[in-house]
C-alpha cells in the first residue's frame, strides 16, 4: 500500500501536476509507518504523525531527517502499549502527560 501510494504521488509529480514540497502528509498509527516507507521515494515538506505505531518498525520510522518539519502527537500513550513513546520529531506533543496516568474524568476503559 505504501509503495503504491508513493508511486501514484511520484507519477503525478513527474507529470508536473503535483508539487510535493507544498504538500503535508498526515499519518495515524500504521499510516505513520507507511510514510516511513514512502520517504525513500518522496520528500514531503511537513509530516504530522498521530500515535505512531511501534510494532517492530525499527527501520521504517519517521525521524527529523525525513521532512523539513516533523510534528508528532503521542495521543493514546497507554492504550494497548503498542505506540512509539520516545520523541521522533522536531516537536513531540504528549497531550495525556506522557502516560503519567489517566486524565481527569477517565476512570475506566470505557472512558477512553
Amino acid at each position: 500500500m505504501a509503495y503504491g501510494m508513493a508511486w501514484l504521488v511520484k507519477t503525478l509529480v513527474d507529470a508536473g501536476t503535483l508539487n510535493v514540497s507544498k504538500m503535508h502528509y498526515i499519518g495515524h498509527s500504521l499510516g505513520v509507518q507507511a510514510a516511513g516507507l514512502q520517504v525513500s521515494q518522496l520528500f514531503f515538506s511537513y509530516y504530522i504523525c498521530l500515535d505512531p505505531a511501534g510494532m517492530d518498525f525499527k527501520h521504517e520510522n519517521l525521524n527529523t531527517e525525513d521532512a523539513d518539519f516533523v510534528d508528532v502527537i503521542h495521543n493514546n500513550y497507554g492504550f494497548l502499549q503498542r505506540k512509539i513513546h520516545s520523541p521522533i520529531g522536531h516537536v513531540d506533543f504528549y497531550p495525556d502527560g506522557n502516560g503519567q496516568g489517566r486524565q481527569s474524568g477517565c476512570n475506566s476503559f470505557g472512558a477512553y
